[in-house]
């Protein structure tokens, strides 16, 4: 995984398990994977260390990880919209357009069915 791909999957590990790591981690992976800030301008920024920041994107990136790790909502969501995909090759028009409301709600939010 090159650090392009790594950051656009810690980005979405973030919007799925973002509520699950302390705030300052939260928002120091914020910071780090969706604003590119570097470590040195976050640190400036919250007027703490470098080794604090490092130590926050660490633990925190490891987190989001475990959390996949265990109950990947992640690859499940990747999963759903493949189907929806191979689905939708061979749908009529109405049913791809039904399908396409349900792949924007997994896309943006939605990722969790519980029943």
């Amino acid at each position: 995984m090159n650090i392009l791909e790594e950051f656009e999957y810690l980005n979405n590990l973030l919007n799925i398990y973002g509520e699950l790591i302390s705030k300052s981690q939260k928002e120091i992976l914020n910071d780090y994977y969706r604003l590119n800030l570097s470590i040195s301008e976050i640190a400036i920024n919250r007027n703490i260390t470098r080794s604090a920041v490092n130590d926050a994107i660490h633990k925190g990136k490891q987190k989001l990880l475990d959390y996949e790790n265990k109950l990947q909502i992640f690859e499940e969501r990747n999963d759903l919209l493949k189907d929806i995909d191979r689905i939708k090759q061979s749908a009529d028009k109405a049913t791809i357009k039904e399908l396409e409301k349900l792949e924007r709600k997994i896309r943006h939010g939605i990722w969790i069915i519980i029943g």
